[in-house]
Order: structure tokens, then sequence, then C-alpha cells
């Protein structure tokens, strides 16, 4: 099951639609002294001005994100941590409510070893996904070298064509990168390796792998050429590894991460041949970025997020059935479980701090909380906009009262036509259409408090009772006390402002709770309007017709083809 997703209140709504108000011409003026207190997102929430109250969204997901210098560098340290660590933090991370996900794009991948320049675009891509969706937590596997080196997708058009006058081999560069005058600013574009080398989209092996020994040789030697023409400041922004990009997009760009980032440096004793050995300046190069980034990590980790393990070397890597070896290894899978599962259980504290909103003014937390994931997601289906303009006119009307006064609105259709995305347009217009309304949106079954029929009118009584008394009416819970209370409370509500009552989807809330609409009111005051939404299939929709008679307003939504 997916974890719940939690909120806050700190970031800036998504896009509204055409025509939506601003925060300040909300009109709160008729709010009860009480409720005029609390902030201006709280009474937006309460008003339900969904256009301009602020909420933003972070799941309830953890992601182990894994940097590492190749595929192919240390994979048994990779592996424990895959195999033997991660499924015991999940299930930890689970008990608390929260997902715990791993993502190691240096498994094994074929485009590292390709040396192809779209590798670290696909990784800090997929670091950025993980990013707004989630808490990433780095681990970093860097020991004595930096991995494969990757020559720049784009150089600047005047650092191109300096390096240029100073390369020795000015043909292989231009025959490699292209002027792009399209690009703002332009630069010089590195070109696809199929377009001088043919054999590199081959399905055979053999021609596959004369290709990549081509292109490998044709990298080294513009890399060669880049090293001889670049100065340093130059070579440090455009001859990077993959491991460096992520470094910079996490540790070094966000305090955030780098406070969670874990290090794990490898130290191999006894080598017949000194690591720090130096053959070639491509070398000499390398080693010096290494140190460079070493450093730099040294000064923004935390000490005790820097694990440095030293190991004997032997011929062929690591062997776990040499006994110093597998010491190694305990030693790794101990530190790393005592700091993930610390970092893990750091993370869940912060995010349980942050989302949950305190009681103010005599109105409980929980109410709040309601409205803001109600809101989110309202302004989240808002944004799936699909062509229902006519549809949206005869609700503007009725919500305008212009039509059907008294009754209540029905908009039904089959599953994926559009209704969701249709009423959470119609809930962020409703005040440009009315700024002295009061909108009450629910969308049934996205959160605990709106999974039953009773926890929905629940939200609704309160939610109505505040914005007319500034107080919370506390009701028997249960159906029929909340159907006979509900008429009294809308007309005590509606004699301030309109009062507006959206549910969306109110035939997917759960079985455990009531089943059916005799709570359902057959006349409105003048001043209240309800719209619900339900699936053309359901058996709901005749008993609602049943009820409602001519007291329902039935509007049917085509399919989305037509």
């Amino acid at each position: 099951s997916v974890a719940t997703s939690s909120y806050s209140t700190d970031s800036v709504s998504p896009n509204s639609p055409p025509g939506v108000l601003s925060p300040k011409e909300v009109d709160k003026s008729s709010l009860p002294p009480l409720v005029r207190r609390l902030s201006d997102n709280s009474q937006h929430l309460l008003l339900g001005a969904t256009a301009t109250a602020k909420t933003t969204l972070r799941s309830r997901k953890i992601v182990i994100y894994i940097c590492a210098a190749d595929s192919q560098d240390c994979c048994v340290e990779k592996g424990v941590l895959h195999n033997k660590i991660y499924p015991s933090l999940r299930e930890k991370a689970a008990e608390r409510g929260y997902e715990l996900h791993i993502v190691d794009l240096h498994w094994k991948t074929g485009l590292e070893k390709q040396q192809d320049h779209e590798f670290p675009e696909l990784c800090l891509e997929e670091l950025a996904r993980q990013s707004d969706t989630g808490y990433v937590v780095p681990v970093l596997f860097l020991s004595n070298s930096l991995g494969t080196p990757l020559l720049p997708k784009t150089i600047e058009t005047q650092d191109f064509e300096m390096a240029l006058s100073q390369a020795d081999n000015k043909e292989l560069l231009t025959k490699w990168y292209q002027l792009d005058s399209h690009a703002q600013p332009p630069c010089y574009r590195l070109q696809p390796i199929a377009s001088h080398i043919p054999g590199f989209k081959e399905q055979c092996v053999e021609e596959k792998e004369k290709a990549l020994a081509v292109w490998s040789s044709e990298i080294e030697r513009i890399l060669s050429v880049m090293l001889a023409a670049f100065p340093q400041e130059l070579r440090d922004t455009y001859l990077t590894t993959v491991v460096e990009q992520e470094v910079h997009n996490t540790v070094l760009m966000s305090g955030e991460m780098a406070r969670r980032c874990l290090w794990l440096c490898r130290v191999f004793t006894h080598q017949a041949e000194d690591p720090k050995a130096v053959r070639s300046p491509g070398e000499a190069e390398l080693k010096r970025r290494l140190e460079t980034l070493q450093k730099a990590l040294k000064n923004q980790l935390c000490e005790h997020h820097i694990m440095r393990l030293t190991v004997k070397w032997q011929e062929g890597g690591l062997n776990t059935d040499n006994p110093e070896h597998a010491q190694y290894v305990a030693e790794v899978t101990a530190n790393l479980t005592k700091l993930l599962s610390a970092t893990i259980d750091c993370i869940i504290e912060e995010d349980q701090a942050k989302t949950v909103i305190k009681s103010s003014q005599g109105i409980e937390s929980d109410l709040l909380q309601e409205l803001l994931i109600q809101t989110h997601f309202t302004q989240k289906a808002a944004q799936c906009s699909v062509n229902r303009e006519a549809t949206l006119r005869e609700i503007k009307s009725y919500a305008m009262g212009e039509t059907s006064v008294g009754k209540i609105v029905v908009v039904h259709g089959v599953v994926g036509c559009g209704k969701t995305t249709l009423l959470a347009r119609a809930a962020q217009c409703c005040h440009s259409w009315q700024p002295d309304c009061a909108v009450v949106v629910r969308a049934a079954n996205i959160s605990p408090q709106s999974s039953t029929i009773e926890q929905l009118l629940r939200t609704i009584t309160l939610q109505c009772s505040v914005i007319s008394t500034g107080t919370q009416v506390w009701l028997k819970h249960n159906v029929d006390t909340y159907s006979e209370n509900l008429p009294r409370i809308l007309a005590t509500a509606s004699l301030q402002r309109t009062i507006i009552i959206i549910i969306d989807g109110i035939d997917q809330v759960q079985d455990y709770g009531t089943v059916g609409c005799d709570w359902l009111p057959t006349s409105l005051p003048p001043n209240v309007k309800m719209i619900l939404s339900v699936t053309e299939s359901s058996p709901l929709l005749q008993k609602i017709k049943s009820r409602l008679g001519t007291s329902g307003v039935f509007i049917k939504i085509p399919d989305l083809d037509k």
C-alpha cells in the first residue's frame, strides 16, 4: 500500500485556472473574530480558497540514492547495502508509515560502460525527480578513483573557440563538436556517437565491441586535446565525471542533503603498486580533481558520516572467503546500518514535526490538516484541465444562484471522463464568481478523514460551523445525527455568505462506513449550493436519483473522446 502523504504550508500553491483571484481579494470580512485571528493561510483553507491557499506535498518517501565512481567500483559494498541492510531498514520505515526506496543507476549499467554522455543527465534527472517527491539520502562510495571520464555535452562558444585556438588537433574537436546557433546562448554541442561511429548502434555484439573500442579511443584523444587547451578553471567546469556531478548536485548544492550524506571511503593496504603513482597528464588531472572533491566532502559532511575503512589489498578484489575481507564487510554492514538507521529516524522525526498543524483559536488541528490535504488535491487536479467549458458554465450559473435554486447538482459519467478535474476547476473558480462565498470541497477517500460518509459529514459540519460561529460543533458521530443537524448548520452559515459544497466521488467511500444517500437533504437554503460527482456505473447514482427526484439536477459528462 502507498504511504500516506504529508503536507506543510510553507510554499506557493500550483498555477490556478484563468480568472481566479489573488489572496487579498478573497472576502474575509464577515468571518467571526476568532477566525480572523488565524493566519491568512488558515483562513483561506477554511473558506475553501483553493486557488490562493498555500500547500506543498512531500510524500512519506525516503530514497537512498547511490553515488559511485562507476558501476564496477565497490560492488561488494553496494551488494551488502542492497541485499542485507536495505530490507530491514525498509521494514522499519514501513512500521512508521514511510516508504523506503533505493536508487542505484551505477549498478552495472551499459550506458556507463559506453561512456555515453547522456548518462550524467539520466542520473541528475533521476536525482532531481526523487528530491521533488521525497527525502533523499545520498550514500557515496568514493575511494581512489573518480570513475570513467566523460566528454562535456556542451561547451560555451567563447570557451570552445578559445580551446580551438590553442588545440593541436583542431580537426578532432570540430569533428565531434558542432555549433548550435539555436541554443540560448549559442554553444558547441557534442554530436551523437553513431554519427561518426555507425557500428555503435549495431545489435551484433562483435560489431558493438569494436565500435566501443573506437569510441573509447576517440574520447581519450579528445580529452587529451582539451586537457592541454583548457586552463584549470575550464577543466573544472567541463571535464567532470558522473560522481562529481552527483556530489555537486547533492552535497555541494543542498545543505539538507549534505547533512544526510554518508561517505564510504575504502582504503587498501599492502598494495604492490603505489596507488598515488601518476603515469599520464590525464591521470594527474583526475588525481587533482579527486583530491579537490575529497577535501570539499570533508568540509561539508558531518565527521561521523565519513566512514574511512581499511582492508588488505588482494589480487582480484574483495573476497569474502578471506577472513580479513569478511571482517571488513562486517564493518561496512555495521557502520552503514547504524548511520542509515539514525538518518532515517531523523528524517521521520523532522517530517512529523513539520507536518503537524497545531490547534489554534479553539480550532482543532485535525480539521486544518484535512483542509490542507483536500486543498492540495484540488490544486493538483485542477492542473489536469480538460475541455469542459460548457459544463463549467452550467456550474457557474448554479453557483451564482441564477439557476436551480435550492436543488443539488449531481455530475455523473464513466470512470476517467474528467469529473474530478471539472469539480476541482469549479472549486478554484468559485471565489472569482463570488468573492464572499465559502467553498467546502472534498474528494472522497483520499485521506482517513474522508474515507467514509460519517467522516465526510463530520469535517463538513465542523468547517461550516467554524466559518459561521467561530467555534466547532460537536455531534454524535453517526449519519443520523449529522443528517439531522446539517440543514440547521448550513442555514446558519449561509446567513453571512454563500456556501458551496463540492463532494467529488461520493461513491468512492469505504464500505465499512454507511453506504447510501439518506443523509442528503432534499432541499437547500437559497444561499447554499451542493455539487456531487458519482460514477455512471455506481448503484449509488440510481439511489440519489430516487431520493432527490425533481430536487436534483443531473449533468452527464461525456467520454473524453466525445
